[in-house]
């Protein structure tokens, strides 16, 4: 907004406090800097030098602290998700346009979502009406450059990273639909054909996403309330303060239990990512860090407590589970 209205200073500034807020998201202050540069030079470079100075003090201390400016998050995330994934590039930009459909649809037919979202978006840029303002011409170039980044890192393992360019995609759409409007209203016949299929669109949407809004609501109360909160506060009521914990994801427990955390993806824990970078799978973490607590999800207990290399029969016993939906790994179908 600052900068499509002019407000040049404020946009750098506001573009130094986003690489604060996460540093993967420069693509936003790159292509406002690049789309500026086409229409004024000027603008581009104080746009660029304001942000890079709201940056810099992160930098130093950062640099300074950690010995990088790049979180070890970042690397952490790159070598557990995306240095060895050799799944095609198809498959990724599938999910990202998926997560940006309007229209939840599974199955073989899952590819209307996208395209019911992203047709008014391609007619109108056809038209040129789209790309006249500055406003529109960010947000393609922003979705365009996010996609093409995600895809190519393979950085799709959390759709959380879509939610950005979920913002431009749904504006897009907004802006397109609305050129529609314009052009089929003139017209009766043509009225009464778009307004019910608008109203179409618009029950089959909440139609679509009650389902995935009810699976959302059961993940949080069974997954993260009734399983991985309960374990961190049992740890930090049941576990002496020193104890480490070899566990896979880091989040409730590590916050509520309030103990040294021993991470599977190596987000806290520079050794794991020494250890990936070697191809050295979790199931043999155990045997490694030797950790007081080991947390495993219910479908691999079977397997890795049976698994000789792991160490986990002969040294360790179950001391709780939490399994608030009954689920048996033996059991098929579950």
């Amino acid at each position: 907004y600052a900068f499509t209205t002019g407000k040049t200073r404020w946009a750098g500034f506001l573009c130094g406090l986003l690489l604060w807020t996460r540093a993967d998201l420069i693509s936003w202050p790159i292509t406002l800097v690049v789309i500026s540069g086409i229409f004024n030079m000027k603008n581009a470079i104080r746009i660029a030098l304001i942000a890079g100075l709201t940056y810099l003090p992160w930098a130093i201390f950062a640099t300074l602290y950690f010995g990088s400016p790049i979180p070890h998050t970042v690397i952490a995330k790159w070598v557990a998700y995306s240095l060895f994934n050799r799944s095609p590039f198809v498959a990724h930009l599938a999910t990202i346009l998926n997560y940006l459909s309007l229209i939840n649809i599974t199955g073989n037919m899952r590819f209307l979502g996208p395209l019911i979202t992203f047709s008014p978006i391609a007619w109108a840029i056809w038209k040129n009406a789209i790309v006249r303002e500055k406003m529109p011409l960010i947000l393609i170039a922003v979705v365009i450059i996010e996609v093409t980044r995600l895809t190519l890192t393979r950085a799709t393992f959390f759709n959380r990273y879509f939610v950005p360019i979920l913002w431009s995609a749904l504006v897009l759409f907004g802006i397109a639909l609305g050129m529609l409007w314009d052009i089929l209203r003139a017209a009766r016949i043509h009225k009464y054909v778009f307004n019910s299929a608008l109203i179409l669109i618009l029950l089959t949407t909440m139609g679509s996403w009650i389902p995935f809004a009810e699976s959302a609501r059961a993940r949080q109360n069974y997954r993260f309330e009734g399983s991985l909160k309960k374990i961190g506060i049992w740890l930090n009521q049941n576990s002496d303060p020193r104890s480490t914990v070899l566990l896979e994801p880091l989040g409730y427990v590590g916050y509520y239990s309030e103990r040294t955390i021993i991470d599977e993806v190596g987000l806290v824990s520079p050794r794991v990512v020494e250890l990936k970078l070697q191809q050295i799978e979790s199931d043999r973490y155990p045997s490694i860090f030797h950790p007081d607590y080991i947390i495993l999800h219910c479908d691999d207990a079977l397997r890795l407590s049976s698994d000789q290399e792991t160490g986990l029969a002969q040294n360790y016993t179950l001391a709780q589970e939490f399994n608030p939906l009954a689920f048996h790994p033996s059991t098929p179908g579950q």
